[in-house]
């Protein structure tokens, strides 16, 4: 092989690589509509920079192996490197994670091989002084500290915002705080405000609805969730209310014993065709699903604190892991899994009616000398979303936000039964949420598990008492930042039962009973499928925390609802309090 060769292939591979990050990053800001919160240019620079690194490595090794320079090649190449670039920005996001890594090198190998042939002979001289140059500087920007010249916030913004970067393997160090920023316990009460329960002994019905997303309730329950809204006439209504995580079982186990999920034990657990749990090795692939479960957690429970305190405790099971084998509801002494056996065994059936026939069952036959506590989870918003012809949704329908209306529809009826059901105690507290909330594209992704933001995890609630005892509700959502696992203490103060140990949810009773006003504090969430990523939210700031790539993201939501930038460097010492709490909650095992 001729030096001349090597040397045209170091440098065009370089080009190549470089032409593709740059390409990937346009795609990324047309398809997802992001915006770079450092501006264009130092993440460009920074993108040129890297891929000449990467292209000068890639170049060399297919100038060694091709020895000769076929136009056919270079036209082929770049072929595969277009084809995986687009499959790569139209298969759903961050679902697949291997497919879109191996995409990814694809389109990369792509890239080198196809500049490593195009590359005219006549400048190469040119190209491999300006890769050298580059490679240089895309090391500089990578390996030294980030308060130099700031390079630190395109490295940022570069694994943060490019497809390509998104899906590839990253192990970067983190660095450890300099003190030591335990996650705040909620503030005690204040003796002087009063903490009588509203409804001593009050029945309470927990009522949870799957991926309800906080635009789709708040003030927009009536537009979506008519009945309901009706049945709910003078609740309390928050809109700003946080899941601990974007998936069911995490959020909903956070929920029952009022901790951030990140604060409790998770195991992978499969499931046989016998219902028995079993925790799982990672690459085990010998069981139908396999997600976290508390089996080896003893957090005490909503469920199992009433039921100390002489509630009789019921919960309509419609999905796999609420049995109470999973651990998730533990400490409920009746439990009705019919509409789980009868009609969601494949995880794609329709439960809402079986779970309002189980509720209504569950209200005639509790023991009218105890109060109850009785809860179900609503599953039918969740994918795949089914027509439902009586809330206008046809067979017909493809478009998957409508059909998700449209299962809101039936649950809406379905709930118009509890609620309206004579059986149901007369004084009974009424609490409705939901786990997390459900993407539609607004981040270039879908469902929900994988992100924190807030079309994922911000979800709405009620707080009603069918014969009062609470304060006059103001007249339109409550906007405080709060969290699902509040609601365990909460709900537990207003009926008069003492909290155990360990609690962190901060409880609404003072706001609700207008003995006081919500305690501000940080809201703590946690994404695990594919990526493990921390969040957490304080009044209108959000800043969220990838450990095992070192990247973070910050917020405004006061001026940037949508989350389109990053600002991470922009108002640190807005943030620097809550991330120095975040860093101490992500280096725990």
């Amino acid at each position: 092989m001729q030096r001349d060769d090597f040397k045209r292939g170091v440098a065009g591979g370089a080009v190549g690589v470089v032409a593709l990050s740059v390409l990937d990053l346009g795609a990324l800001a047309l398809h997802d509509g992001v915006t770079l919160g450092v501006g264009w240019g130092p993440v460009v620079v920074a993108c040129v920079c890297l891929g000449a690194l990467v292209g000068l490595g890639l170049g060399a090794l297919w100038s060694v192996a091709a020895r000769t320079r076929e136009p056919i090649v270079a036209v082929l190449a770049g072929a595969m490197a277009l084809g995986a670039l687009l499959a790569d920005i139209f298969v759903l996001p961050r679902l697949y994670p291997w497919l879109h890594l191996g995409l990814a090198a694809f389109a990369v190998l792509g890239a080198a091989a196809s500049g490593a042939t195009a590359w005219p002979p006549r400048l190469a001289r040119f190209g491999w002084p300006t890769a050298s140059v580059a490679a240089a500087l895309g090391l500089w920007i990578w390996a030294t500290p980030d308060a130099l010249l700031g390079q630190g916030a395109a490295r940022q913004a570069v694994m943060d915002r490019t497809r390509l970067a998104r899906h590839v393997v990253r192990q970067v160090e983190t660095s450890a705080a300099a003190e030591d920023c335990a996650w705040p316990a909620p503030p005690s009460a204040d003796p002087e405000s009063g903490s009588a329960a509203a409804r001593p002994r009050a029945s309470v019905l927990l009522l949870t609805v799957d991926a309800l997303r906080a635009d789709h309730g708040g003030a927009a329950l009536a537009q979506f969730m008519p009945k309901t809204a009706a049945r709910l006439a003078g609740a309390w209504v928050y809109d700003r209310v946080y899941a601990a995580a974007p998936r069911t079982n995490e959020s909903l186990y956070s929920l029952f014993t009022g901790r951030p999920a990140p604060m409790l034990t998770f195991a992978q657990v499969g499931v046989d065709a016998d219902d028995r749990f079993v925790p799982v090795a990672a690459g085990e692939g010998t069981w139908k699903r396999r997600h976290p479960a508390p089996l080896g957690d003893t957090t005490p429970t909503l469920a199992e604190t009433l039921g100390r305190a002489g509630w009789d405790t019921f919960a309509a099971i419609g999905y796999v892991y609420l049995l109470p084998g999973a651990g998730i509801t533990r400490g409920f002494e009746r439990t009705d899994d019919t509409a789980y056996q009868r009609h969601n065994r494949d995880n794609a059936g329709i439960t809402s009616d079986a779970l309002a026939d189980a509720l209504i069952k569950g209200f005639a036959t509790h023991d009218r000398a105890r109060p109850l506590f009785a809860w179900a989870h609503f599953m039918d918003p969740h994918a795949p979303y089914r027509p439902y012809e009586a809330a206008g949704v046809s067979a017909e329908e493809t478009d998957a936000l409508t059909l998700y209306r449209g299962e809101l529809g039936r649950v809406d009826d379905a709930l118009d039964r509890v609620l309206g059901d004579p059986a149901l105690p007369e004084d009974t507290l009424v609490v409705l949420t939901s786990d997390h909330g459900e993407e539609f594209g607004e981040h270039g992704g879908a469902y929900h598990g994988t992100t924190l933001f807030d079309e994922q995890v911000r979800v709405p609630a009620w707080v009603w008492s069918r014969a009062g005892g609470l304060a006059p509700a103001p007249p339109g959502p409550v906007s405080a930042t709060l969290a699902t696992y509040d609601l365990m203490p909460t709900v537990l103060e207003l009926v008069g039962v003492a909290p155990p140990p360990g609690v962190l949810g901060r409880s609404w009773a003072p706001a609700l009973t207008g003995r006081g006003a919500l305690p501000d504090a940080a809201v703590l969430m946690t994404s695990t499928l594919h990526r493990t990523l921390f969040g957490a939210a304080a009044g209108l700031d959000k800043l969220v925390f990838e450990p095992a790539a070192g990247v973070a993201a910050y917020y405004d939501l006061a001026q940037d609802p949508e989350e389109r930038a990053n600002r991470i460097d922009a108002a640190p010492e807005r943030i620097a309090p809550v991330a120095c709490q975040l860093s101490t909650v992500a280096r725990k095992p």
